[in-house]
């Protein structure tokens, strides 16, 4: 357990490509959470390293941040494992995901995957359509979504599609976490 912060888990059972999963406190993650039916508001894909990093996608862009950091503000932590995910495959998706880093937010993604949500939660009409998605910027779970690539995995049909809580539900992953902060 860290010292830092109450709930977390030991980085060191942590692996590679670990999807760490988030469900924070303002308006923006309770309007996420609410618009995707979802218990997670952010995710970010841990790399390791010394500093324990995770690389997410946030309002300044994909960055690099220790582990800690990105729990910080939070109220409720998951970490989901791909099984069987090999070396390679794990450094093929955290190599992907290194590349992005610097790209900025898509902020326009997120306003209409809202739309989206409203659209699809109170008319039942699922049009993928309404996203709108720069290949120039991205969200945090497309950044998951886009690195995972590489291994051949896919958690949606479509990686504009893709929102933490496809991540927290997804059949291929199992929860080797997951706590109150």
């Amino acid at each position: 357990m860290s010292e830092e912060l109450k709930g977390l888990p030991d980085t060191k059972t942590l692996h590679t490509a670990d999807i760490v999963l988030v469900a924070g406190k303002g308006w923006l993650s309770k309007s996420i959470m609410f618009l995707t039916d979802s218990k997670w508001s952010h995710a970010a894909l841990y790399v390791g390293g010394g500093r324990q990093a995770v690389l997410e996608a946030v309002d300044d862009g994909v960055e690099e941040n220790p582990f800690v950091t990105t729990a910080k503000g939070h109220t409720r932590i998951a970490i989901r494992r791909l099984p069987n995910l090999t070396v390679e495959q794990a450094e093929a998706i955290k190599a992907v995901a290194y590349k992005e880093l610097n790209r900025p937010y898509d902020y326009v993604q997120l306003v209409t995957l809202g739309v989206y949500s409203v659209v699809r939660k109170y008319l039942g009409i699922r049009w993928s359509a309404l996203v709108k998605n720069s290949k120039k910027s991205m969200i945090c779970s497309e950044l998951v979504e886009v690195a995972y690539a590489a291994a051949g995995v896919h958690f949606a049909k479509k990686d504009k599609m893709v929102t933490p809580d496809t991540l927290g539900e997804a059949e291929n992953l199992v929860t080797i976490y997951e706590a109150p902060l």
